[in-house]
């Protein structure tokens, strides 16, 4: 992946799926934040995202987020997904185990509707995404930690969702150093890549790759080594 903007002096590629990029001047910090979450909804905007040779859509693919505990499994992007899936496993391993769980639903109405004073009636052609949701089939969202909930999140966006970019603002004043290597850990083997915009800039863990743009405008790239 590789991102690139007109403030730039060059395209930065992302190391290892993943770069941060701390902007210690705040007026253009701001100006980033509300660039990014106005292309997240599907406007013009300056900065650029390129998947090998492809520019991406970032109103498509790509997701802004500011407030961590606001993300949730149930996002309806998410479970939609999920319902795909689980419907492409049906129809290659299970469909008459299915098929057997609507003659039994459809026998079991049938005997209702003798019971009833009125008839009644239902719909046979009842489909996958009828039983999951009544199950309400979902995902855990039992998470041992923050770092645990915003992990799993970004395995669920990438496994089951077209996003192949992640933004997050701020995200680093929330884990301690661990928590965070595991973090960029879990990026380095995702399907997604993963931008963190960062107001100040941060203490450098492991050997993830910073942007730096100082309060001058200027900047300092740290971690473009072996690159």
């Amino acid at each position: 992946m590789k991102l690139v903007h007109y403030d730039f002096s060059a395209p930065v590629e992302l190391k290892d799926n993943f770069l941060c990029l701390a902007v210690e001047n705040k007026t253009l910090f701001r100006k980033y934040c509300a660039d990014l979450y106005a292309q997240s909804q599907g406007f013009d905007g300056e900065f650029i995202f390129f998947d090998g040779e492809q520019r991406l859509n970032f109103g498509k693919s790509g997701q802004i987020i500011f407030d961590l505990f606001s993300l949730s499994m149930k996002d309806k992007k998410l479970i939609s997904g999920l319902y795909d899936c689980l419907k492409s496993l049906s129809d290659r391993q299970y469909q008459s185990e299915f098929a057997l769980i609507v003659q039994q639903i459809c026998s079991y109405l049938d005997r209702m509707n003798a019971e009833c004073d009125l008839p009644i009636e239902y719909s046979e052609n009842y489909l996958l995404s009828d039983l999951l949701k009544s199950a309400k089939v979902g995902f855990c969202e039992d998470f041992g930690s923050l770092a645990e909930k915003v992990i799993s999140y970004m395995q669920a966006v990438g496994d089951f969702t077209d996003v192949k970019t992640l933004v997050f603002v701020n995200i680093r004043g929330y884990f301690d150093d661990a928590e965070y290597a595991e973090f960029l850990k879990h990026i380095a083997y995702s399907d997604i890549s993963v931008v963190c915009l960062e107001c100040a800039q941060p203490k450098r863990v492991g050997d993830e790759k910073i942007l730096i743009i100082d309060d001058d405008v200027c900047e300092i790239l740290v971690g473009s080594e072996n690159l």
